[in-house]
C-alpha cells in the first residue's frame, strides 16, 4: 500500500513538473524502495540523479557487539537495494545516509557503499545574552519526542536517584512527552509521577511549535540522550547536532553514534547502555564542573557548524553537478 501510494503520487508530479537535475528523496524507508525502484525506470529523463538518504537502521546489535543482526524485513529491503546497483554504478542513483556506522551496516546487508552526507542544521539560537548566573541550576533536557527506544525509562530512574542523592548539586530537568508511549513488552509507560511532582521535572506534553522549541533550546544547559544502543549504534540523532553546533554539552550512551559525535565535534560524557546509576553519576559531575564543560562546548561549536553546515549537505547532494 504504501509503495502504491508513493508511485503514484510521484507519478502524477512527475508528469505534471519537471524535468530535473535532482530528485532528492529525504527519508527512504524499506516500504518505499520498489515505488521508487519503478519509478526510475519508467521516468529517468524525468527525475535526473536520483539521491534517495536512507537514515533508519536495518539492524540492532546484541549489548557490546558491533555486528549488525538483521531480520526478514532488511532481508527484502536488501534486494530493493540491490536492484539499483547497475544505476548506481553509472551515476544516475546515488544511494546515501547520514551516518557512517549505518554506511557499514547497509554495505554488510546490500553490498553497496552509500555516500555519507552531513545532517545540516540551522544554526540554533545563541545562548542568553546575559551571563548565566552560576547559582542557577543547571537544566538538563531529552528534546525530541519520548521513545522507549530513547531510553526514556533509564532517563527517569537517572533522575529520581539524582533528585534522591540530598548531596547532589542543583539541578532542573525538562523532558518532551508530547504523545503517549510504549514499554518494549507493548504496555503503555507514563511519565513518572513522583518526579512530575516533585517541581524540578517539567513533563512537556504539549506539542512545542518552532519558536517554543527554539527557546527551550537556547536555555538548555545540558542536553541528555540515554539512547538504547540496540537501535541507536549506527543511527544519528538531530537533538545531539542541535546540541553540539549549538554550544551545548551532552550526555549520552557510550559507542553510539552519538557519542562518537560528542567526542569529535563537541563536549560531554557517554554512559554505559541502560545504566541508571552512571548516568546519575554523569549528570553530577556535570552540575559540579559545568562552566569547564560548558567552555568545551562552546569551543567546539564552529567545528560543528562547519562540518553540518548547508553548503556541505549540497556539495554532496549535487556530486559532479554541483559546477
Amino acid at each position: 500500500r504504501h509503495n502504491w501510494l508513493v508511485f503514484s503520487t510521484m507519478r502524477r508530479f512527475l508528469k505534471d513538473h519537471g524535468p530535473f537535475d535532482v530528485t532528492f528523496v529525504p527519508t527512504v524507508v524499506g516500504h518505499h524502495i520498489w515505488a521508487w525502484r519503478l519509478l526510475s525506470l519508467l521516468y529517468p529523463k524525468r527525475i535526473g540523479r536520483l539521491v534517495l538518504l536512507i537514515r533508519n537502521n536495518a539492524a540492532s546489535y546484541a549489548p557490546g557487539s558491533t555486528a549488525p543482526v538483521f531480520n526478514r524485513a532488511a532481508k527484502l529491503l536488501k534486494w530493493g537495494l540491490r536492484s539499483f546497483a547497475s544505476d548506481i554504478d553509472a551515476g544516475r542513483v546515488v544511494f546515501a545516509t547520514d551516518s557512517a556506522r549505518l554506511a557499514d551496516e547497509y554495505r554488510a546487508l546490500a553490498g553497496l557503499t552509500p555516500v555519507v552526507f552531513p545532517s545540516p542544521r540551522v544554526a540554533p539560537p545563541a545562548a542568553q545574552s546575559d551571563p548565566r548566573d552560576p547559582t542557577a541550576p543547571v537544566l538538563f533536557a531529552c528534546l525530541g519526542p519520548a521513545r522507549f527506544e530513547k531510553g526514556i525509562d533509564v532517563l527517569q530512574r537517572a533522575i529520581a536517584l539524582y533528585l534522591a542523592d540530598n548531596a547532589a548539586p542543583p539541578a532542573r530537568f525538562a523532558i518532551q512527552w508530547p504523545s503517549p508511549i510504549d514499554d518494549a513488552t507493548g504496555a503503555p509507560y507514563p511519565p513518572d509521577a513522583a518526579l512530575a511532582a516533585s517541581g524540578r521535572v517539567d513533563f512537556l506534553e504539549q506539542p512545542l511549535d518552532s519558536a517554543g522549541y527554539d527557546a527551550l533550546l537556547a536555555s538548555t544547559d545540558c542536553m541528555v540522550l540515554p539512547y538504547r544502543r540496540s537501535s541507536y549504534f549506527a543511527r544519528i540523532s538531530g537533538v545531539a547536532v542541535e546540541a553540539v553546533t549549538g554550544g551545548i554539552p551532552v550526555i549520552t550512551t557510550r559507542d553510539t553514534w552519538t557519542a562518537d559525535l560528542v567526542a569529535n565535534s563537541g563536549a560531554g560524557i557517554a554512559v554505559d547502555d541502560g545504566d541508571a546509576a552512571g548516568l546519575a553519576a554523569a549528570m553530577a559531575d556535570m552540575v559540579r564542573d559545568y562552566p569547564r564543560w560548558r567552555a568545551e562546548a562552546e569551543a567546539a561549536r564552529a567545528g560543528a557548524q562547519a562540518a553540518h553546515s548547508g553548503g556541505e549537505f549540497l556539495e554532496k547532494l549535487w556530486g559532479q553537478s554541483a559546477s
